[in-house]
């Protein structure tokens, strides 16, 4: 991990000197779940206040695209309300439902089965706390309804606030309020490059990158300074990413192809995470230790990939995850792979763990049979998709799927 370190000031040791240290504990926000670590917040001073002010009215969803800092804003704000709040965080993912982001909230062991229920286990028990969905961008149709659903019937309840935070804007109910985070002022923009350069010249990198956190924290004094302001996805594509040497263009393909979060132990290039982070690719979650990659960088590379590189990848992967896999996760992870590699050896695979992988991650395998259906002619993975829906009570998934596989 990158190392920062911090010198106490002329100033400070003279105020020190004269009025000694306060030692009175701080009463920090109680967090529940998995909030990324806080860094500093650079300028946004404007909207800061204004996500004060909407969350003492209503829910908020806080919009703006990948890296621009929505969620740094958000644990901040949150964490800095001056007043003993509940923070419970959520994580979201294209694999995420109802009772994943439940079970990130910790509202209890057994979660009921529909929303209604769920809304008002949370308004008698949690009325007070503050309920956060990071990433709602990245649901995907199998699971969104009945999460919007969710969202709307807390909303109607008016008792406990969300905050959702997502790269797109969510039109699905008018009492959340919106606040668009855009780039940074230029000298908060320069306050990310640092000292180690001349002021005149910070203001020009900062200025030609459109004062976009990420892609200044991606920036080394190697690459070309842009002669006009660029767009930051060709910025991280032609100029970031083109940059790397071949073990880290490697690793990087490696990271962006698994389907969640993963320890470095169990990365198949483990030694290469420390060369990751020190580029500032990797996001951590600091309870589980997972990692992943930036979300501007994952979406970035992604496209990068030709379709013989991607099965060659999770061939790779499948063969990684088949010798270390010693969970139910690994097993989901190591289905994945086999799904974009090898159909018929996932379909076996599922035959032989399916009650183990869907225990615990049918939300998941839900949407890995889905998105293998789209991409495959094979007609066991609908009798697998039908079993999925059933062990998850979707009767009108297994409608759909059951008319596929007579007709196949």
């Amino acid at each position: 991990r990158k190392r920062h370190v911090y010198h106490i000031t002329e100033q400070g040791r003279a105020e020190v000197e004269q009025k000694g240290l306060n030692n009175t504990p701080i009463q920090l926000s109680k967090i529940i779940g998995e909030m990324p670590p806080q860094s500093t917040v650079f300028g946004r001073e404007k909207e800061i206040a204004e996500f004060n002010e909407n969350l003492a009215k209503s829910s908020v969803l806080v919009v703006g695209m990948p890296g621009i800092g929505k969620t740094t804003l958000v644990a901040k704000c949150l964490v800095d309300m001056g007043k003993k709040c509940t923070i419970r965080w959520a994580n979201a993912s294209k694999y995420s439902d109802v009772y994943s982001l439940c079970e990130a909230w910790q509202i209890g062991k057994n979660i009921p089965q529909d929303e209604a229920s769920i809304v008002e286990l949370i308004t008698q028990n949690f009325a007070n706390d503050y309920l956060v969905i990071d990433d709602y961008n990245l649901i995907v149709n199998r699971h969104a309804k009945k999460i919007s659903n969710l969202i709307n019937l807390l909303c109607s309840a008016n008792k406990t606030k969300l905050i959702l935070i997502s790269s797109e804007s969510v039109k699905n109910n008018p009492e959340i309020l919106e606040i668009k985070l855009e780039s940074l002022e230029s000298a908060a923009g320069v306050q990310i490059l640092g000292d180690s350069m001349p002021k005149q010249k910070a203001i020009e990198i900062a200025n030609s990158l459109g004062c976009h956190p990420l892609a200044l924290k991606l920036y080394q004094p190697k690459f070309p300074i842009p002669e006009k302001i660029t767009d930051i996805v060709d910025y991280v594509d032609n100029i970031v990413l083109n940059n790397l040497d071949e073990n880290l263009t490697k690793s990087l393909n490696y990271l962006i192809s698994e389907p969640y979060p993963i320890t470095a132990t169990k990365f198949i290039l483990e030694d290469m995470v420390g060369d990751l982070d020190e580029k500032s690719f990797l996001r951590h979650f600091k309870q589980s230790k997972f990692l992943e990659a930036q979300h501007l960088i994952r979406n970035v590379k992604r496209l990068d990939l030709s379709d013989a590189m991607k099965l060659s990848i999770h061939q790779e992967l499948a063969t990684h995850w088949s010798k270390i896999c010693d969970t139910s996760r690994d097993k989901s992870i190591l289905l994945h792979h086999k799904l974009k590699s090898d159909v018929n050896s996932a379909t076996k695979f599922l035959h032989e763990n399916f009650e183990e992988l869907i225990e615990e991650n049918s939300n998941a395998i839900a949407v890995f049979i889905d998105e293998a259906i789209t991409d495959s002619s094979e007609s066991n993975l609908h009798y697998f998709a039908c079993k999925v829906a059933l062990s998850r009570g979707e009767y009108d998934v297994i409608d759909k799927h059951l008319s596929n596989y007579y007709i196949l």
